[in-house]
């Protein structure tokens, strides 16, 4: 960080007023970082006006640290152990051109007002955006897959300077790298808590030349969240018990104890019933659920399309309407809601929702996790 001397008298104007503006930038920088040691996250970001580093690494053999000064973006980035490092020279190679292999990437770009900067998606026609949706008609954005596979022809046909890949399906990433296209892997998903991952904008940021937008979106979002976690728990001070289940393929799954989701319910006041320590979902027989729906006040139900009780019941005999009517129940429609796109960025909306669920409040306006009609009276 750098130091400032004291103003003089005859300290001539233009310069008080960059020394000013300096002075309050780094204050900024500086209540933010407080916020988020608050949060206790493993993400960790320093900046200054001419020096920017973000290091993401809050999962197990894998890290992450990009740091940016006068133009040289230098990248660090351990995956299964194995180290690698990249440097750009973004003056000399400007990145303008992103490819990216996740739905769910777009939407950093979009949220630091970057999506003119992706050329290219994966399963592209899966999203369900106005802006995104522009941008595909307007032939700015291509789709890269074909099937269910990212396609080697349809990448190169963007002319990526940088694509964007999930570790997990990285078979071209070797190919792509042999024609001088620049990888790097987007690992938001191995975060284990709801604010590390909206930390991956910085690293957008970084790529785009925006780390102060991403910096500063990043903190308005985490202090939305952070002061309504720190609401009190207005009138009972004991906590509404809650699960949050899926089902497909005659498989009920709850959302792990120590997941993204589990963190969520009890952010808002609620207290998530499953044990132990999986951040994965947990496979459940029927007698499991049956015991945990005997323990709890509110049921979650993720699911692709709308949902009632009628719906529930009908996916296994054994839990009648007359169970599901003695608990509150609540949904996720993931088909009408972009709960795993924009969702993620979105924790602080999610938490309000789940508050407002928890407090059986019908005049809220809820936007992912929504009470069923009848349960509470829908706006």
């Amino acid at each position: 960080m750098r130091t400032f001397l004291p103003i003089r008298p005859y300290l001539r104007y233009k310069q008080a007023k960059t020394l000013i503006r300096n002075l309050l930038y780094i204050c900024t920088i500086t209540c933010l970082a407080l916020s988020s040691c608050q949060l206790e996250s493993k993400s960790n970001i320093e900046s200054d006006v001419n020096k920017s580093t973000v290091t993401l690494n809050s999962f197990s053999s894998q890290g992450f640290r990009a740091s940016q000064e006068e133009g040289l973006l230098k990248i660090e980035y351990r995956i299964r152990n194995e180290l690698k490092e990249i440097e750009i020279d973004l003056v000399e190679n400007p990145i303008n051109r992103f490819v990216l292999s996740s739905t769910t990437q777009i939407h950093y770009f979009k949220e630091i007002g970057q999506l003119d900067k992706v050329v290219g998606c994966a399963w592209l026609d899966d999203i369900d955006d106005a802006l995104i949706e522009q941008s595909k008609s307007n032939g700015v954005i291509q789709n890269v897959t074909v099937g269910a596979e990212l396609d080697l022809e349809s990448i190169l046909d963007c002319r990526p300077d940088v694509v964007l890949y999930d570790p997990r399906e990285s078979s071209l990433v070797q190919r792509l790298e042999s024609l001088g296209i620049i990888c790097i892997p987007f690992l938001e998903y191995a975060e284990k808590d709801a604010l590390s991952r909206v930390s991956w904008l910085h690293l957008i940021g970084l790529l785009t030349g925006k780390p102060k937008t991403s910096l500063m979106r990043y903190g308005e979002i985490s202090n939305n969240y952070m002061n309504q976690r720190l609401l009190p728990n207005e009138e009972d001070n004991s906590r509404d018990k809650v699960i949050l289940m899926s089902y497909y393929n005659g498989i009920w799954s709850a959302s792990g104890p120590k997941s993204l989701m589990a963190e969520l319910v009890n952010d808002a006041g609620g207290e998530y019933v499953l044990d132990g320590d999986a951040t994965a979902s947990v496979d459940l027989d029927v007698e499991e659920l049956l015991t945990l729906i005997s323990k709890i006040d509110f049921l979650g139900v993720i699911q692709y399309g709308e949902i009632n009780e009628q719906i529930i019941a009908k996916w296994d005999d054994r839990i009648s309407v007359e169970i599901l009517d003695s608990i509150s129940i609540f949904s996720v429609d993931t088909k009408n809601d972009d709960y795993f796109g924009q969702g993620i960025l979105q924790p602080d909306i999610m938490l309000a929702d789940l508050k407002a669920i928890l407090k059986q409040d019908s005049s809220f306006h809820y936007t992912y996790f929504k009470p069923l009609k009848g349960d509470i009276k829908m706006n």
